[in-house]
């Protein structure tokens, strides 16, 4: 899976990545606060309509 972590303090779990079925093109993403935010929404948007922009039906 991809991650997405910038900053001093934020944890990804080896068990998330190494005890997992989860398919590359998955993000996982995690902030100071341990919600989410505007950053990683965004960020999840852009990452969203990467990945579903081959199966867009209608205008291009």
């Amino acid at each position: 899976p991809r991650t997405n972590a910038g900053s001093e303090g934020m944890l990804h779990m080896q068990k998330w990545y190494s005890h997992t079925s989860m398919p590359d093109t998955y993000m996982i993403a995690t902030s100071s606060s341990g919600y989410t935010n505007d950053t990683i929404s965004i960020e999840w948007l852009k990452f969203f309509e990467k990945q579903t922009r081959a199966r867009q039906k209608g205008s291009s």
